[in-house]
């Protein structure tokens, strides 16, 4: 599976063209318009959705949009448990389905927790073949990351622990690019693309 970085606000992600669009909620929202806008807020006032850590909803062609499916994933307070969570359950949510790319919209509170939701968002699509001939692999074969801006700093990254799973950037000497080792509970390491592996590099503090 693939990863990337880049630039999206919520009007870019209305007219994005992806097979999945999952949007993070944080109960710390700045207020914004635009179609997402507008369906949260419906969403919310109907009450079938609430920035609660652990809610999610999911539309399937929503009107509107360019995207096949919408998730609405909560992230509370916005802590690094929270984006796992959220991340975690909106993947979970489109696995079974015929997504192959999937955009992830984070909003400025999720920044410290980026890595965090990039790990999530592999974990939450790995599928264990190896000994199971029966189960399916999942068709998601590429997650891009939406932040507000990819090209600003970002100067406090936090990780959870145990620091046996934390990722650790450096610099390759071989390359001059950042590379970066699997966590122990992979069996196969997701592709970064060089783009994103240097982006994410400059946010580790």
């Amino acid at each position: 599976m693939n990863l990337e970085l880049q630039t999206l606000t919520w009007a870019q992600a209305a007219s994005l063209q992806t097979d999945a669009l999952i949007v993070l909620v944080s109960q710390k929202q700045a207020k914004t318009s635009g179609l997402l806008a507008t369906m949260l807020s419906q969403a919310e006032k109907s009450g079938d959705f609430t920035s609660e850590s652990g809610q999610c909803m999911l539309w399937w062609k929503p009107p509107g949009l360019k995207t096949q499916r919408l998730v609405f994933a909560g992230t509370g307070l916005g802590r690094a448990q929270d984006v796992r969570q959220a991340v975690t359950s909106a993947v979970q949510a489109i696995k079974k389905s015929k997504s192959v790319k999937v955009t992830i919209c984070l909003q400025d509170s999720h920044l410290p927790h980026l890595v965090v939701a990039a790990q999530a968002a592999a974990d939450a699509a790995y599928v264990y073949t190896a000994t199971k001939p029966s189960a399916k692999s999942s068709l998601i074969s590429k997650v891009t990351l939406g932040v507000p801006d990819a090209s600003m700093p970002i100067r406090r990254l936090h990780w959870p622990r145990p620091k046996s799973q934390v990722w650790r950037l450096r610099e390759s000497g071989a390359t001059g690019q950042p590379t970066m080792p699997r966590p122990i509970c992979w069996p196969k390491r997701p592709k970064l693309c060089p783009s994103t592996l240097k982006s994410l590099a400059k946010f580790w503090v």
